[in-house]
Protein backbone atom coordinates (compact mmCIF):
# COMPACT_ATOMS: atom_id res chain seq x y z
CA UNK A 1 0.00 0.00 0.00
CA UNK A 2 2.62 2.32 0.82
CA UNK A 3 4.48 1.53 -2.94
CA UNK A 4 0.69 2.78 -3.93
CA UNK A 5 0.84 6.01 -2.37
CA UNK A 6 4.66 6.81 -3.39
CA UNK A 7 3.51 6.76 -6.76
CA UNK A 8 0.09 7.95 -6.49
CA UNK A 9 -1.52 5.21 -7.72
CA UNK A 10 -5.34 4.12 -7.25
CA UNK A 11 -6.74 0.37 -5.79
CA UNK A 12 -9.65 -1.14 -7.77
CA UNK A 13 -11.70 -3.61 -6.63
CA UNK A 14 -12.00 -5.95 -9.45
CA UNK A 15 -14.27 -9.30 -9.24
CA UNK A 16 -11.78 -12.19 -10.16
CA UNK A 17 -12.10 -13.29 -13.68
CA UNK A 18 -15.23 -10.31 -14.49
CA UNK A 19 -16.49 -11.20 -17.32
CA UNK A 20 -16.80 -7.66 -18.20
CA UNK A 21 -12.88 -8.31 -18.99
CA UNK A 22 -13.26 -11.73 -21.07
CA UNK A 23 -14.20 -11.17 -24.50
CA UNK A 24 -14.62 -15.43 -24.76
CA UNK A 25 -17.89 -15.17 -22.55
CA UNK A 26 -19.44 -13.13 -25.08
CA UNK A 27 -18.29 -15.76 -27.48
CA UNK A 28 -19.64 -18.96 -25.28
CA UNK A 29 -23.10 -16.67 -25.01
CA UNK A 30 -22.82 -17.09 -29.00
CA UNK A 31 -22.27 -20.33 -29.06
CA UNK A 32 -24.72 -21.88 -26.20
CA UNK A 33 -27.65 -19.70 -27.68
CA UNK A 34 -26.29 -21.28 -31.54
CA UNK A 35 -26.29 -25.05 -29.59
CA UNK A 36 -29.54 -24.18 -28.24
CA UNK A 37 -31.34 -23.47 -31.22
CA UNK A 38 -30.05 -25.95 -33.02
CA UNK A 39 -30.77 -28.31 -30.66
CA UNK A 40 -34.73 -27.00 -31.12
CA UNK A 41 -34.57 -27.05 -34.55
CA UNK A 42 -32.92 -30.74 -34.60
CA UNK A 43 -35.02 -31.78 -31.93
CA UNK A 44 -32.20 -32.93 -30.03
CA UNK A 45 -33.44 -34.78 -26.40
CA UNK A 46 -29.98 -36.65 -26.02
CA UNK A 47 -26.77 -36.75 -27.70
CA UNK A 48 -23.29 -38.68 -26.83
CA UNK A 49 -20.09 -36.50 -26.07
CA UNK A 50 -18.78 -37.28 -29.70
CA UNK A 51 -22.19 -35.97 -30.69
CA UNK A 52 -21.96 -33.07 -28.68
CA UNK A 53 -18.44 -32.11 -29.47
CA UNK A 54 -19.07 -32.50 -33.13
CA UNK A 55 -22.06 -29.76 -32.54
CA UNK A 56 -19.52 -27.51 -30.20
CA UNK A 57 -16.93 -27.38 -32.90
CA UNK A 58 -19.34 -26.80 -35.94
CA UNK A 59 -20.88 -24.10 -33.57
CA UNK A 60 -17.60 -22.41 -32.98
CA UNK A 61 -16.73 -22.40 -37.07
CA UNK A 62 -19.83 -20.68 -37.75
CA UNK A 63 -19.14 -17.41 -35.61
CA UNK A 64 -18.09 -15.18 -38.38
CA UNK A 65 -14.71 -13.99 -37.79
CA UNK A 66 -15.39 -9.99 -37.44
CA UNK A 67 -17.46 -10.88 -34.64
CA UNK A 68 -14.69 -12.33 -32.73
CA UNK A 69 -12.38 -9.08 -34.13
CA UNK A 70 -15.45 -6.83 -32.80
CA UNK A 71 -15.33 -8.28 -29.31
CA UNK A 72 -11.25 -8.68 -29.39
CA UNK A 73 -11.31 -4.91 -30.36
CA UNK A 74 -13.58 -3.91 -27.51
CA UNK A 75 -11.24 -4.69 -24.69
CA UNK A 76 -9.65 -1.72 -24.38
CA UNK A 77 -13.42 0.22 -24.20
CA UNK A 78 -14.25 -2.69 -21.45
CA UNK A 79 -11.35 -1.97 -19.23
CA UNK A 80 -12.38 1.87 -19.12
CA UNK A 81 -16.05 0.76 -18.25
CA UNK A 82 -14.73 -1.38 -15.61
CA UNK A 83 -12.40 1.45 -14.52
CA UNK A 84 -15.29 3.89 -14.43
CA UNK A 85 -18.02 1.42 -12.59
CA UNK A 86 -15.12 1.18 -9.75
CA UNK A 87 -14.59 -2.32 -10.70
CA UNK A 88 -18.47 -3.33 -11.11
CA UNK A 89 -20.86 -4.67 -13.95
CA UNK A 90 -20.61 -2.61 -17.05
CA UNK A 91 -22.89 -3.25 -20.29
CA UNK A 92 -20.33 -6.26 -21.59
Amino acid sequence: MKALEVIEAELLKIPARPPDLNPIENIFHIVKRDLREEAVNKHIESENFSEFRERVVGALKRIPCDIIDKTIASLSKRVDAVIESGGYRTKY
